[in-house]
């Protein structure tokens, strides 16, 4: 996941709550429809894999929770959501993370109106990290949201540590992001590396933009049956990719 593609979409979703904030607000489904889900989805969360994500997840006593995020067969994030604007802290929301993450066994669960964002360890009552995405900079929301990366979360690194300062394109074109802390240093930029779809495994290609889990074995699949890809733009033969997709994959895969 490129780390410019996660800040045009944190711009886009800022222009949509100024745009639809009426209609977000009286709305639960269109909420998550229109906010969570496509910030779950960029984060590396595919939506549409039951493997990945399971919604209205039925707990106990007919509750509901409203995601629950899985990695290797395991629930590790629970998320309760809420229309844009109702308040996160006070009722039952807390409580139901505490429960929910009780009964499923997942380490965190996070509270969301789409717009507030706050990520807590189970059984704690205060937030790890918090992040907004209109009262802050698209630049500082989008490297407090990487605490929500599949990646990160998988490695056990979802805590935020340092303040990171981050250095967007001074010209244009120049699609480099980059992200510094007291503790490192790293570049992300949409040519820094190409993945041979005709070798890369599942993992390597869910790091592609818009890839991912079901859509990345998807590819192995196709090239298990019809033998190597021929051409980079053979790849849009794979069902749930199409032009669109293969825009944004084209810079970044490669075939020998």
């Amino acid at each position: 996941m490129p780390l410019e593609n996660l800040l045009i979409l944190i711009e886009k979703l800022q222009k949509r709550i100024d745009s639809h904030g009426d209609a977000l607000r009286q709305s639960e489904a269109l909420t998550r429809y229109a906010l969570i889900d496509p910030l779950l989805r960029e984060l590396g969360w595919d939506i549409e894999d039951p493997d990945v994500v399971v919604p209205e997840y039925r707990v106990q006593n007919n509750q509901i929770a409203d995601y629950v995020l899985y990695y290797d067969g395991d629930p590790v994030i629970v998320i309760e959501s809420k229309k844009l604007a109702e308040p996160l802290q006070g009722g039952k929301a807390l409580d139901q993370g505490i429960l929910y993450c009780a009964y499923t066994g997942a380490g965190y669960f996070t509270l969301t109106d789409g717009n507030s964002w706050e990520l807590y360890e189970s059984g704690k009552t205060s937030p790890i990290t918090s992040f907004d995405l209109t009262n802050e900079s698209a630049a500082g929301t989008c490297l407090k949201a990487l605490a929500l990366w599949r990646p990160s979360v998988i490695a056990g690194q979802i805590a935020v540590g340092a303040t990171p300062v981050i250095g967007l394109p001074e010209k244009p074109g120049d699609n480099a992001l980059t992200i510094r802390s007291s503790k490192e240093k790293t570049e992300v930029s949409q040519t820094q590396e190409l993945i041979d779809i005709n070798q890369a495994t599942a993992k390597d290609l869910e790091r592609l933009p818009s890839i991912g889990p079901g859509t990345a074995l998807l590819i192995v699949d196709y090239r298990d049956e019809n033998g190597p890809f021929k051409q980079i733009e053979d790849i849009t033969k794979v069902r749930d990719i199409g032009t669109k997709t293969f825009e944004k994959l084209s810079s970044h895969i490669t075939i020998t």
